[in-house]
């Protein structure tokens, strides 16, 4: 903000002229650099939810904090729950705005370097959905390996190939790495079914 929005803010006062968003455009560029942390934020706001409403039912004292934070202005009659969701709300409209912007511009410099900053938004928040989907299929996948029941096909002929049989079974995990494709390949599920 004290970068990137008030220079602009601050030329346009000083110039009595119209805001020049071309001003904005290093700022937006490190964009992804500057939101890194959101990733984790949003790919844990989830599990953060989660914990907030289990020591909001078990713990009366975190109860009676959380009442009286909420009743605080600064809250804005929100609750937290919605307090821990708005900076991942936050994220879209930075494009939001900036296309507003960009519909009201008409020189093409400062178009230009809307164009560039939009792009640079919309990539960062693609790898943050691509993280969270990731996250999910991660999940999904975990619950899906808690159904999966350990298959003996044929009868293991000694003690020693009954060990191997049985360390496979147990040690069964749909997340691991696929074999023969490199560390950045996951799996993901495509589709669940009970096959009868």
């Amino acid at each position: 903000y004290e970068t990137t929005l008030i220079p602009v803010l601050e030329s346009a006062r000083e110039s009595r002229l119209p805001l020049n968003p071309s001003i904005m455009r290093d700022g937006f560029k490190k964009f992804p650099e500057v939101f890194t942390p959101y990733i984790k934020y949003c790919v844990d706001q989830k599990t953060c939810t989660d914990y907030m409403k289990a020591r909001y039912a078990d713990n009366d004292l975190f109860k009676t904090y959380v009442v009286w934070a909420e009743s605080q202005s600064q809250c804005k009659r929100l609750k937290l729950t919605d307090l821990l969701v708005k900076p991942m709300q936050r994220i879209t409209k930075y494009s939001l705005l900036l296309q507003a912007i960009l519909r009201k511009t008409e020189e093409d410099k400062q178009r230009r370097a809307l164009l560039e900053m939009i792009a640079s938004v919309d990539k960062f928040v693609t790898s943050v959905n691509a993280t969270l989907k990731h996250r999910h299929d991660q999940e999904r996948l975990a619950s899906i390996i808690t159904k999966i029941e350990s298959y003996d096909a044929v009868e293991a002929p000694n003690d020693e190939s009954l060990k191997y049989i049985q360390e496979y079974n147990t040690n069964f995990d749909l997340r691991a790495p696929m074999p023969g494709c490199n560390s950045g390949h996951s799996r993901s599920l495509i589709m669940q079914s009970v096959l009868k």
